[in-house]
């Protein structure tokens, strides 16, 4: 039991940290240089010199490195790299596909139950537009307490609503319902229930993190008849058009 809390304490750290890394390195490269010239051009990269009175150096996003004289340059200024950001517009992407596991936490008639895990073997979700698309889950939960094991399966679908934070991060937000079975073993037996309707009630935040990559952080209240459990996992997803 001491060994379950142990790794739950550390799977909660793990999200909280994978949360703050990835928001802290978008912010910083979700920003671009521009630079406008004199003659009326326009120049966006990233400034890699820069000597006052004498020039500017400039690589862009394909590579290749312009040197203007500093007599051309009107001024440089910092915009939203908007090419170079991940958000669902960008590329066609407007899906994901992935897996997400973390901690569970029940609740409720439940409450008594110790801290088990949960695992999405689908997390799933489409977008029709910017904002509205549907989603839809695979997933199990499971506890464990001398020897015997309890938990709820399920497959879930429902609307999913989006809301773009930055150009690479979503808001996202979900209510699901669909099938749902106990599951619970003992001394190696192990005995399912007669199928139940089971929820899902989550909101998260996507991070894009390139062209076809994702990770997904997620709180979820999932349920089914008196059973409730307070999920938080985080995962990763590949993006899909």
């Amino acid at each position: 039991m001491a060994l379950i809390k142990l790794f739950m304490k550390r799977v909660i750290l793990f999200i909280v940290i994978v949360a703050f890394c990835t928001t802290r390195a978008f912010s910083q490269t979700s920003i671009q240089e521009t630079i406008y010239l004199k003659n009326g051009s326009v120049i966006k990269g990233l400034v890699i010199e820069q000597v006052p009175n004498e020039h500017v150096k400039v690589q862009t996003k394909d590579g290749s490195i312009f040197v203007y004289d500093a007599s051309e340059v009107e001024k440089i200024t910092k915009e939203a790299n908007l090419r170079s950001s991940y958000n669902n517009e960008d590329y066609g992407r407007k899906g994901f596909i992935g897996l997400s596991i973390g901690p569970s936490f029940p609740i409720g008639d439940y409450s008594e139950l110790p801290i088990g895990m949960n695992l999405s073997l689908i997390d799933f979700g489409y977008l029709f537009n910017k904002n509205f698309g549907v989603a839809g889950k695979w997933f199990g939960t499971a506890h464990a307490e001398d020897g015997a094991t309890f938990g709820l399966g399920g497959l879930l679908v429902g609307p999913l609503g989006s809301v773009p934070v930055t150009e690479t991060i979503n808001f996202e937000g979900k209510l699901l319902g669909g099938a749902g079975a106990f599951v619970a073993s003992y001394d190696g037996e192990s005995d399912t229930s007669d199928g139940y309707f089971a929820y899902d009630i989550g909101i998260g935040f996507r991070f894009n993190t390139s062209e076809k990559m994702s990770v997904l952080v997620n709180a979820d209240l999932i349920g089914a008849e008196d059973y409730k459990t307070i999920n938080l996992s985080v995962g990763i997803a590949f993006r899909l058009k």
